[in-house]
């Protein structure tokens, strides 16, 4: 386990030097508050340690290096299955859309905010809500998957693996939720024109320019008009 957490430090390092210099593209592009993204230098102190223990001890040490170490994350768009659904299920929610494969920048700030960042989750205290499901990040290492679901609002994470379901309350980064929930389910594409061969025309179609807006001129003045274009669960089940 010693030896584990040593390699994990140094992997996180590396994660969060790469969320401190993010770009202007894709999630980077939400514009946070000022500063609200800088890091201390002194990322892995004895409470960085202690947040990555406290994950590691509740989702299994196998399950977080499968999201350190994951070789594919795809991302998916969920909702609490209905009783007379039968379509699509992904760990007892409703399959609705493929919102595309994460990478890059924007990968190194979804772990982040699951794994990294130490603020984001209140261990020991829970939320008198109903679960939103909105998102299911798919973290794929060779054979082995841990799904990890977001919820909005009652802001929550749901880790699942080897057959285990373990909740997070993360209220602390609902503004962050919020966005990254609004930016992939936007750009998904429905399940069931995924299914049906239509979802090549659909990313074709996306590709063409877009009217951003029609220009309309009265006497003197100029007007820009815009184109109109599982069950529910609470807090500590683990417990």
């Amino acid at each position: 386990m010693k030896r584990f957490f040593v390699v994990l430090c140094v992997v996180m390092f590396s994660i969060i030097s790469m969320a401190n210099a993010q770009s202007e593209e894709g999630v980077a592009s939400f514009q946070p508050k000022k500063d609200s993204w800088k890091r201390s230098s002194n990322a892995f102190d004895e409470n960085a340690k202690s947040h990555m223990l406290k994950i590691a001890n509740r989702i299994g040490e196998d399950a977080l290096r499968v999201i350190i170490e994951s070789e594919k994350v795809s991302c998916f768009t969920v909702s609490n299955k209905k009783p007379d659904f039968d379509g699509q299920v992904i760990d007892g929610y409703s399959l609705d859309g493929f919102c595309g494969v994460i990478d890059g920048k924007n990968l190194d700030l979804i772990r982040y905010l699951l794994i990294g960042k130490t603020d984001a989750i209140l261990f020991d205290k829970k939320e008198q809500c109903v679960v939103s499901p909105k998102l299911m990040f798919r973290f794929s290492r060779g054979f082995d998957n841990v799904d990890v679901m977001w919820s909005a609002p009652c802001y929550s994470t749901a880790f699942y693996y080897s057959g285990r379901e373990r909740f997070f309350n993360l209220k602390p980064i609902s503004e962050d939720i919020e966005k990254l929930v609004k930016f992939y389910s936007q750009s998904a594409i429905d399940i069931d024109d995924i299914l049906s061969g239509k979802a090549q025309e659909i990313l074709e179609d996306r590709k063409k320019p877009q009217s951003t807006g029609i220009k309309k001129s009265w006497g003197n003045k100029t007007e820009n008009t815009e184109a109109d274009g599982k069950a529910s669960k609470g807090w500590g089940k683990w417990e």
